[in-house]
């Protein structure tokens, strides 16, 4: 009968190469790392410019329910709603709508080919939830603020 031995007792080969591997990869990780963030091309650099386009949204409620949503539209420094308005004429599926006047006294009469009423019901509008005080052609808008158009009586 023959009788064989194992020895089943692990060794580490070298802790040192452990260490080093270990090293390895936190220089590989914080290498990559830095190369992401400073590469122009990068997802991240993609977003910060992102970042920096500020926008303004418009929202057109009508009393049936129906919104429209204008999310994209880009906000220039000292912006006016007036010119939030005409600037999303730009865009493919444009609301029309009609002013009177100038400055300070532009008045808005017709949006999305419905006419004010007069005593009854007129467009009237927010920004940031708030009614407005100014005349489209006054008020200035800050970047990601929501101007909302709503059909509706004057009280």
């Amino acid at each position: 009968m023959v009788h064989t031995r194992i020895n089943i007792s692990y060794k580490p080969k070298s802790m040192k190469r452990l260490q080093a591997y270990f090293l390895l990869f936190v220089v590989f990780a914080v290498v990559s790392t830095l190369v992401w963030k400073f590469t122009p091309n990068s997802l991240h650099a993609f977003e910060k410019k992102e970042a920096i386009v500020d926008k303004v949204r418009l929202v057109i409620e009508h009393e049936s329910g129906f919104e429209k949503h204008y999310t994209q539209i880009k906000y220039r420094s000292g912006m006016t709603v007036l010119q939030m308005m005409q600037q999303m004429q730009k865009h493919p599926q444009t609301t029309p709508f009609k002013v009177r006047g100038s400055g300070t006294l532009t008045f808005l009469y017709e949006l999305d080919s419905i006419a004010n009423q007069g005593a009854a019901k007129n467009w009237i509008y927010y920004v940031n939830a708030k009614r407005a005080t100014e005349g489209i052609g006054t008020k200035t808008l800050r970047a990601r603020d929501i101007v909302r158009w709503k059909f509706e009586a004057y009280e």
